[in-house]
């Protein structure tokens, strides 16, 4: 999840992301300014993933569109 507003945390995260289902793992990346750059949420089936990246992707939270996507890993 990228273009985030501030007020974002992980409380907030958590309850947004399990809407789709049962959450294993979910967090909030910040910068050394205390920025947050980037959230990302873990289910325990593709299926929630799927669900959650369709519906969130965007959509505006905090009056701001966020960038949903699945994780790739970097070669």
């Amino acid at each position: 999840m990228q273009n985030l507003d501030l007020s974002i945390d992980h409380k907030a995260l958590h309850g947004k992301f399990s809407t789709f289902g049962n959450i294993v793992s979910c967090k909030v990346a910040v910068d050394a300014s205390g920025q947050v750059k980037r959230l990302w949420g873990l289910w325990n089936t593709c299926r929630y993933a799927q669900k959650a990246t369709e519906k969130l992707n965007g959509m505006l939270l905090n009056d701001k569109q966020v960038y949903v996507g699945s994780f790739l890993m970097r070669q």
